[in-house]
């Protein structure tokens, strides 16, 4: 996705072949989404956040170029 997107993480870090192997409820978000979410300023790694009512687990913070 990095190579796709031209993304960055800020901050945690992305999915790894062991979260995609054991099939974990693990997250990646944009900054858009860490400002809605969590407003005020409190850290979102390891936080939970509900996807169509499935709680995963936020592991890291993203930006895109849009983001800069």
């Amino acid at each position: 996705m990095q190579d796709i997107e031209k993304i960055t993480v800020e901050q945690g870090r992305m999915l790894n072949q062991v979260d995609q192997q054991s099939h974990r409820k693990v997250a990646i978000i944009g900054i858009p989404v860490k400002e809605a979410l969590f407003k005020n300023g409190e850290n979102p790694l390891g936080e939970y956040i509900k996807i169509n009512s499935v709680p995963f687990q936020v592991v890291g913070i993203f930006s895109d170029r849009n983001d800069r």
